[in-house]
Formats: C-alpha cells, structure tokens, sequence
C-alpha cells in the first residue's frame, strides 16, 4: 500500500488562529479570542497588506461620541468600566458579505469593512 504524504511548502508567522479567504482572493486573519486586530494577507505571498486594531476604532468611536452627547465623568467612569470588563472578554467574529462588505462583530459593536 502506498503511504502518503504532505509537503509543506510554505511556513512562516502568522497573527491569528482564525481565517477568512476572501472572495477577491486575500485571506483575512484574525484571532477568535482575547485580541482584536484583523490582518489582511495577499493570498500567494502571504505579505500583509493591512492591519486594523478594533480596541483603537473603537476608542476613538466613544472619544467622539463623548464629545457630541458632553456627558458628565461619572457616566464615562461608568461606561469605561464596563468597556474594560467587556475588553478582558472579547471574541471577534468576521462575515463577508456578497457586495464586498465586510462585517465585523466585536463586544457591543459591529463594523463594517467596505473594500476599495
């Protein structure tokens, strides 16, 4: 009987335990849990391309939403404390929509990625 065998032909660091291939051919990786930057990859070269920090949109997210609603410190101790709680618990998750869309889920919030 014959025995088979793999050949890896390509090794080399990667940030993520999760991926996405993306209809365009660029694989989308990112961690499930505890982190939450999302890194995009040419799919042949496995160069990167992009690396977006969700925890750093959406600090500036609720820094300018701060500034509209000019809400007092006690209500943004209270919300920090629980965007903290909900940082130590985090889990992304990543859709790709048909129209090039990418919706991304994280804590309380969705985004969504629009590829150009």
């Amino acid at each position: 009987m014959e025995e088979k065998w793999f050949q890896f032909l390509f090794s080399g660091k990667i940030n993520g335990n999760s991926l996405i291939q993306l209809k365009d051919g660029k694989i989308l990786f990112y961690h499930f849990q505890y982190y939450s930057n999302i890194y995009i990859h040419k799919e042949k070269t496995f160069k990167k391309l992009f690396e977006i920090d969700l925890i750093d949109l959406l600090n500036k997210y609720e820094e300018e939403k701060r500034k509209d609603e000019n809400s007092n410190d006690d209500v943004e101790e209270e919300e920090n404390k629980i965007l903290r709680y909900y940082y130590s618990r985090n889990t992304v998750n990543v859709k790709e929509i048909n129209d090039g869309l990418i919706l991304i889920g994280f804590i309380k919030y969705i985004f969504e990625l629009k590829k150009k």
